[in-house]
């Protein structure tokens, strides 16, 4: 048996951030790190990964707070400055980072390199503090004696364990913690276009009865085409050709786009989840692993990353001796403000998704009361970008 400070289970961005935080920490833990896969290394010569995200301010002061950004930055990101969300020309809005004294809104970044600049972060200065294993399978995890075993026979002792294992995490599961939450009845497809020119640092989304349509920019003329249907639909999607999915986007897209040629595309479906408690015994859930949103405002992940904030926060200031307590504290700063951000997104989807006419009228006059209301727009904005 090894014996940690803490056994972080789920390396990703959110993990990894978790053991980078720890290890900085002014009284330093023992960590062990368990990732099932080693992230690919970067290549500039590489396609861009479909799995990005919108890295909002919070999220990316954290990273150079970590000593991360520095890496994160040297891979490749597009930053954005304004977003745009309209249903048709009468009824639109605009955030801009200058309405607000910014210069952006945030960055789209894939999320493995997010996740190799924590881990090359570990790597140059705290690999005395930090293991990290890759490949290693779960057989147990015994949430209330703080225990894991390996397939591999090695058995791990910790006085913390943290589930950053996302939406199927072991831990949450170990810790017969339960959820509540729902599979929505439509699917998201991402497809990955070159662009043939350049685009300004807007992302836009326009509201469809069968969910929004949505452009994320992306390093080097490349961009993100988001586009969520019915399950059929997006299955059809998924089935076509490039040259057949090309006429598709142009017949369902607004006429925003330059010239493109399509690189690739993956669906993926939409649920809601949240568990019930971050905790049981010696274990806490954070990220994904506690809660799923709808990806709607791309808030989900930069949520996980305010878990990572507070968790850090608590455990600099109460150690890890009571995890318990450090639990509760985690849990009643994070359960209330998640709860809020998933409820929002939901009623958003709710309004938008309804053909109803009097939720027809409801949201064109909400869309341009937004557009002409100065001191809400703006405090919306500092809240989705994590500065309020």
């Amino acid at each position: 048996m090894k014996n940690y400070d803490v056994c972080i289970v789920g390396g990703g961005m959110i993990g990894a951030a978790m053991a980078l935080g720890l290890a900085r920490l002014k009284k330093p833990l023992r960590i062990l790190l368990l990732e099932h896969q080693k992230p690919q290394s970067f290549d500039r010569e590489q396609c861009p990964d479909l799995r990005l995200s919108a890295f909002n301010l919070h999220a990316i002061n954290l990273f150079k707070q970590l000593g991360a950004w520095q890496h994160i930055e040297n891979t490749r990101l597009r930053p954005y400055s304004r977003l745009s969300v309209w249903e048709d020309a009468t009824a639109a809005t605009t955030f801009d980072a200058k309405d607000i004294g910014q210069d952006k809104l945030g960055y789209f970044i894939e999320n493995r390199l997010v996740q190799l600049g924590l881990l090359r972060s570990i790597q140059d200065k705290y690999e005395k503090h930090v293991d990290i294993k890759y490949g290693e399978m779960i057989s147990a995890i015994d949430t209330s004696k703080g225990n894991v075993q390996l397939e591999s026979g090695l058995a791990i002792q910790a006085k913390m364990i943290l589930g950053a294992d996302g939406a199927q995490s072991l831990v949450r599961k170990a810790s017969k913690i339960v959820t509540s939450g729902w599979q929505y009845k439509q699917s998201a497809t991402a497809i990955l276009v070159k662009l043939n020119a350049a685009i300004p640092d807007t992302t836009w989304q326009q509201f469809y009865s069968t969910g929004p349509r949505a452009l994320l920019p992306m390093y080097d003329n490349h961009a993100c085409l988001v586009w969520y249907d019915e399950k059929h639909q997006s299955n059809k999607i998924q089935q076509a050709d490039n040259r057949t999915l090309k006429h598709m986007i142009l017949r369902a897209f607004p006429p925003f786009l330059p010239s493109f040629e399509i690189i690739g595309k993956a669906s993926f479906p939409i649920a809601r989840m949240h568990a019930h408690r971050y905790g049981q015994g010696k274990s806490i859930i954070l990220g994904d692993a506690a809660h799923t949103i709808n990806p709607l405002a791309g808030q989900g992940v930069n949520l996980g990353f305010k878990d990572v904030a507070t968790l850090l926060e608590l455990i600099e200031e109460q150690g890890i001796e009571s995890v318990s307590d450090v639990c509760t504290l985690f849990e009643k700063s994070r359960k209330g403000h998640n709860l809020a951000m998933m409820t929002a997104m939901d009623v958003i989807y709710s309004v938008f998704s309804n053909e109803a006419l009097p939720l027809r009228i409801i949201r064109q006059v909400g869309l341009k009361v937004a557009n002409q209301t100065g001191p809400i727009k703006a405090k919306v904005l500092r809240y989705a970008m994590g500065i309020s």
